[in-house]
């Protein structure tokens, strides 16, 4: 492990590779590139970045330094259909066109997943949550958050205690959302023989 408060580096990463991506506070950006590697730029007040790569893996996160943590800003750009997994303590996070798995979750930040396929997976405590251009599976909860989810082809399920939920162009054999205290608005295609919860 490598760590830096400052980076700016290229790695290789295999077809079909995990990013793993864990923040505490600030933004992370993540976008899609045609190559098979990894681009990582951030910096880090008050933080060091930890670096830890294999062909088919890379792990980026952060450390405090003296037992304090500044905001973090990272960008990083990965292969189209790597797998994604983020996680963030107060952090906003914005995943656009990776076209593979995404896994997020944050207690407070907004979240933007734009153009995933096969599944992907949310949970917010407080944030807003878009999901938009997904082919594939969608599961999320989130406590106190807008969720807004557009044109989304592909089972659904989502949660939320007190938080509306918005589903538009959705197209669908299965769909659950559930809220304790907000609203849910659904338009989208039924299909007969589907559920509709």
């Amino acid at each position: 492990d490598q760590y830096l408060s400052r980076i700016d580096t290229v790695l290789p990463l295999s077809r079909n590779g995990t990013v793993e991506i864990e923040l505490r506070s600030g933004e992370i950006i993540v976008t899609a590139s045609g190559r098979n590697e990894v681009r990582v730029r951030g910096e880090s007040e008050r933080g060091l970045l930890r670096l830890d790569a294999s062909p088919s893996h890379i792990g980026i996160g952060t450390r405090g330094i003296r037992g304090g943590h500044g905001d973090t800003h990272l960008e990083v750009s990965v292969p189209e259909g790597t797998r994604l997994t983020v996680s963030g303590h107060s952090a906003d996070v914005s995943i656009r066109g990776v076209r593979g798995e995404v896994d997020v979750s944050t207690m407070s930040g907004d979240v933007v997943i734009d153009d995933a396929s096969s599944r992907v997976e949310f949970e917010s405590v407080s944030g807003d949550v878009q999901v938009t251009r997904l082919q594939g599976t969608l599961r999320g909860e989130a406590m106190s958050g807008e969720v807004e989810v557009t044109d989304v082809s592909g089972e659904v399920d989502l949660e939320t205690v007190s938080g509306d939920l918005t589903l538009r162009n959705v197209s669908s054999r299965s769909v659950r959302a559930e809220t304790m205290s907000g609203s849910v608005e659904f338009d989208g295609r039924t299909e007969s023989g589907g559920r509709y919860d």
